[in-house]
């Protein structure tokens, strides 16, 4: 494509924005093919990218190849292009063709390589090259990061010391030298300009920041060398973690084989689960022996979690000590007045905190790995085990899916009537103040469920309320402050394609309910009280360990506080040691009036007088209204001594007469 002379007037700004004034002569111009140039110059411009270091690793195949590229790209420019170009662009272009040539040729020169066109050069211009090549830090860096490390006094200071007092002579040298030629002066005092502007930049900034710029021989050695201590310790922490973060993830890889074969393994129980269901007694050893197998890689893998997460909080303390050693420090020459050590210190101390927020996120991180791995482990664990004790026979609760339903219902519906008992008063743990809430707004109020459709199926609802307080008390963004959550649990599958559910609420699927939620308030540093509900009760394990105090140092923290809900019996558990849930345990409690519960125990005893063993279901047509009380009263019959719950295929729940005392 011909350009002609009006566009290229148009165009030579755009080509010469970063150049420094010559003498131009510009008269006499032939008409330029741009669009050849810019062919011409291709190769060049994209091995101007690379740096002196990248080009001696370059396979020397491939360096060649580029070698060939630029002499094509020299003969093509003088031969169809130089003439029609006027001076000042003509040195531009062959300036960088000339710096192009010598940057191979130096490459070459450095790895002991022959090249045709090493006579080209001189021992000079060779040596100019690696000379600029020791501050390419300069082009490397944002203006914020040189800053930051001039402030650090680490090897940058140095550099800009050297940069000053020695590269802008090497300027001048080399640009009165008369064994270099003038295509190369015209090519290094761009870069050299470039350069020197961008380290200037960085100084006026670290000027603007911290003040003038003090000599190293400013600080006393004893100063200097505290914090080139502390450097090196930081860097060798920071090494050492990524170092062992890199060794782990690749030991993690393999989880990918885990999680197959916890899925296949979760397949296996699924169909042992119904064949216990359907009522038969299937051998569990062959579920039994795999799942032995895959916890033996869960508790290894938690194993080696735990264990980089123990070298982290070690990392951390060493941190700490220095961190501490250099506050003090740091304090004296406050008091002496002497700012500038004072602030060479607190740089590093800027560092210090920099890496230890790093190792506190990556512990956060792999914690919460290993409470996963923990958690699904668990759940399998437990699941397995009810269904084997459901295949010997064990007296389990067999809970209805409407029974359930009705449960959820009366749980969810007493929680919220609960809660316009108004006002309410929760003390926030941290910000040690009482909100007291004497009415609800529209937005404080949600109402989740994981509904399949089907009215006659529990739902596992939810039912939250929140506290919020604008972050600068009249306006800002809302944050949370306080959360109170009602949470109905059920093993909804079960319930889908059995009708029925026989299996108590795990430890596994209790944490996997919780752990997320104590995260989440710590990050925000809200109090969470949490009510969770389950039909079919919960498992032994469960209500140990919520009791224990174990638990409230390892799953609950001072933003949360819980107790567990069986929604049929109406029981309630909680950690003694948790005073702030004693107050709520009444608005999670489901609610059965009393007298009602009198009514049918009477009428289930007069039943169990005549029959001996008498079905829910049965019951449950005669008195209408009361049904979703009578799992109750089956239990709270069996509890006093006078009758005894068991589960009879095809039937469903019975109650079957234990030396009953009719109570009048």
């Amino acid at each position: 494509m011909i350009v002609s002379r009006e566009d290229k007037e148009k165009a030579l700004p755009l080509v010469r924005w970063n150049m420094q004034p010559m003498e131009r002569e510009i008269s006499d111009r032939k008409e330029m093919d741009w669009k050849k140039l810019e062919e011409v110059m291709r190769p060049v411009d994209g091995m101007l990218r690379y740096d002196l270091e990248k080009l001696r690793r370059m396979d020397v195949t491939k360096r060649q190849g580029l070698s060939d590229e630029v002499e094509a790209s020299i003969n093509g420019f003088e031969e169809h292009l130089s003439p029609s170009l006027p001076y000042d662009l003509r040195q531009h272009y062959r300036s960088k063709l000339a710096l192009a040539q010598l940057l191979l040729v130096s490459a070459s020169h450095l790895n002991g390589e022959e090249n045709p066109r090493a006579a080209s050069f001189n021992a000079k211009e060779i040596a100019l090259v690696q000379d600029f090549e020791k501050y390419n830090v300069f082009d490397l860096l944002s203006i914020e990061e040189m800053v930051e490390r001039i402030a650090r006094r680490d090897e940058l200071f140095l550099l800009v010391r050297e940069v000053y007092e020695k590269h802008y002579a090497d300027l001048d040298t080399m640009l009165s030298a008369s064994g270099v030629q003038q295509d190369l002066k015209q090519a290094f005092k761009k870069k050299y300009q470039t350069r020197l502007f961008r380290m200037q930049e960085a100084v006026k900034a670290y000027v603007a920041k911290y003040g003038p710029v003090l000599m190293l021989k400013q600080i006393e050695e004893g100063v200097w060398q505290k914090v080139k201590e502390s450097e090196q310790e930081r860097e060798r922490i920071s090494e050492e973690a990524r170092k062992r973060l890199d060794g782990l993830t690749l030991r993690l890889k393999p989880s990918k084989g885990m999680e197959d074969k916890t899925q296949s393994l979760n397949e296996k129980i699924l169909t042992f689960q119904r064949t216990v269901l359907g009522g038969a007694s299937p051998d569990p050893n062959p579920v039994v022996s795999e799942k032995t197998k895959l916890f033996d890689s869960f508790i290894e893998l938690e194993g080696e979690l735990s264990t980089h997460v123990k070298h982290v909080v070690q990392q951390q303390e060493e941190l700490d000590a220095r961190r501490a050693e250099l506050e003090q420090l740091a304090e004296e020459y406050r008091r002496q007045a002497e700012e500038e050590k004072e602030r060479v210190i607190q740089s590093e101390l800027n560092q210090i905190e920099k890496v230890r927020s790093e190792l506190t996120s990556q512990e956060h991180s792999l914690q919460e790995q290993r409470q996963s791995m923990e958690i699904k482990r668990q759940e399998i664990g437990d699941k397995l085990r009810q269904l084997q004790e459901i295949a010997e026979g064990k007296p389990l609760r067999w809970v209805k899916s409407e029974d359930a339903r009705l449960a959820e219902v009366n749980f969810i519906a007493r929680f919220e009537r609960k809660m316009q008992k108004l006002p309410i008063k929760v003390m926030h743990p941290s910000d040690n103040k009482t909100f007291v809430i004497s009415t609800w707004s529209d937005d404080c109020h949600l109402r989740t469920s994981e509904s399949m459709g089907d009215p006659a199926l529990p739902s596992n609802e939810i039912s939250q309320y929140l506290v919020s307080e604008k972050r600068y008390k009249v306006f800002g963004e809302k944050l949370p402050k306080v959360i109170m959550e009602a949470i109905s649990f059920n093993h909804l599958p079960e319930f889908k394609e059995y009708g029925f559910d026989m299996r108590r609420a795990n430890l596994g699927e209790f944490l996997g309910i919780v752990a997320q939620r104590v995260r989440k308030a710590e990050t925000g540093r809200y109090l969470h009280i949490i009510g969770i509900a389950s039909p079919t009760g919960w498992d032994e394990k469960v209500i140990k360990e919520l009791s224990s105090d174990s638990f409230s140092k390892s799953y609950v923290s001072q933003y949360v506080s819980v107790c567990l809900v069986d929604s049929t019996t109406g029981e309630v558990y909680h950690n003694a040691a948790d005073k702030r849930i004693s107050e709520f345990v009444d608005r999670f409690k489901p609610e059965f009036e009393e007298e009602k519960l009198v009514r049918l125990k009477k009428q289930v005893l007069a039943k169990l007088k005549t029959k001996k063993v008498v079905a829910l279901e049965d019951i449950a047509g005669e008195i209408g209204d009361g049904r979703n009380m009578l799992p109750r009263v089956f239990y709270d019959l069996e509890k006093a001594g006078d009758a005894k719950v068991t589960v009879v295929r095809d039937v469903g729940l019975v109650i079957e007469a234990q030396g009953i005392r009719i109570r009048r």
